[in-house]
């Protein structure tokens, strides 16, 4: 496995894991008459959390690799997950339609 492969595989790991956390922890829960709350303190919960870049939908024309700064791939280091080199990886975050908030 090279170094680009690794990184995409992180990658979609990672966004996968943050859309899975942001859906559990924004399930509201009543807190009394007439109030709902989320864990991380929404106030509407997530309906769906979308890839926007090309990088996390495997049609990037240039893969993202890992800084240069980060390890070595030498069988004595290992590569550090962390920094990638290239354009920020984009997502959008769908809210729950509610009536008591505008569209």
């Amino acid at each position: 496995v090279n170094s680009a492969e690794a990184a995409q595989k992180s990658m979609v790991t990672a966004f996968e894991k943050l859309s899975s956390f942001l859906k559990e922890n924004s399930e509201m829960v009543s807190v009394g008459f007439n109030k709902t709350v989320s864990k991380l303190g929404l106030p509407l919960s997530v309906d769906a959390v979308e890839a926007l870049s090309p990088s996390l939908r495997y049609s990037s024309t240039f893969p993202q690799v890992p800084h240069p700064l980060l390890g070595s791939l030498t069988k004595y280091q290992s590569k550090v997950a962390g920094a990638i080199v290239n354009k920020p990886i984009l997502i959008q975050i769908r809210f729950e339609g509610s009536s008591k908030w505008p569209a």
